[in-house]
């Protein structure tokens, strides 16, 4: 597929199909079938994962891409169509899902949202950042790519954010999808369980914001700079205590990353036992 390639059915007919699986009745004859549109977009999400894992991107040098596609299964899908604010089919930006999952920076991923936007020629309406203001605990940047094979969504997630959403989804899964909607569950230990994940988000939040300001930057070479070539030994021995102090709270902050991933594991593994024994 190529993304100037177009589907054979129009918006208006793509329309009906969605109308008709949120009332749950029979498509009309005049609508495309859904296994054909739910194809379509499995193969324009492969393509354009293709394209982001295989391309060079300059924001991205030096750094792992984990670039995947899927998507919706006709269940989370009728889930959507019936769920408010009603979305129509043919406006449902996520019907074709890329992640990209990186262990980066916050600046880093700004930096390539922004490259794969210029490539993509996304509109800045089209950017979702979901870090500062997240969706029921739920970080990411998100673009909505628009050609015209169809509707696009591009997540693009550090380790800690990917960690705590497939956790989260998970507990979806389990307990019921409601939560990723904030929807309160009915179970006490339940509820306690999704309110200790809203609390990892936050500090997840913090631990990344912390390391982000932590990386080596333009100050900091230039401050190793004047170290290596600085005569003055007065400036010599303050220029080391600060690039030191700087070194011992990256370390301190990458332990607590470290160790934030490891509880986040910790819950996603309870709740596969708690799977097993229902």
């Amino acid at each position: 597929m190529l993304l100037t390639d177009t589907p054979a059915w129009s918006k208006k007919k793509l329309g009906r199909l969605g109308r008709a699986l949120a009332d749950g009745s029979v498509p009309p004859e005049n609508c495309p079938a859904y296994d054909d549109v739910m194809l379509w977009h499995h193969e324009l999400a492969a393509t354009i994962a293709d394209e982001v894992a295989s391309r060079r991107w300059e924001s991205s040098a030096g750094i792992e891409l984990e670039v995947s596609s899927r998507g919706k299964t006709i269940d989370t899908l009728i889930q959507k169509l019936r769920r408010p604010p009603l979305i129509p089919l043919d406006q449902v930006q996520d019907l074709a899902g890329v992640r990209v999952d990186a262990d980066m920076t916050l600046s880093q991923q700004t930096a390539f949202a922004h490259e794969l936007a210029a490539h993509y020629e996304v509109e800045e309406r089209c950017h979702r950042d979901l870090r500062a203001d997240p969706h029921s605990g739920y970080r990411a940047y998100h673009l909505w790519l628009r050609v015209p094979a169809g509707r696009a969504e591009i997540q693009i997630r550090t380790e800690g954010q990917s960690a705590w959403a497939n956790t989260y989804e998970r507990m979806g899964d389990t307990f019921g999808r409601g939560i990723r909607y904030d929807e309160a569950p009915s179970n006490r230990n339940v509820q306690k369980l999704v309110e200790i994940m809203h609390s990892m988000s936050e500090m997840l939040m913090r631990i990344e914001t912390q390391r982000d300001e932590l990386s080596y930057g333009q100050q900091e070479a230039e401050a190793r700079a004047v170290l290596d070539e600085s005569p003055h030994p007065e400036l010599h021995v303050g220029l080391a205590i600060t690039l030191e102090s700087i070194e011992r709270r990256r370390r301190d902050y990458d332990q607590l990353h470290a160790d934030h991933l490891a509880q986040m594991d910790k819950i996603r593994r309870m709740i596969e036992d708690l799977e097993e024994v229902s």
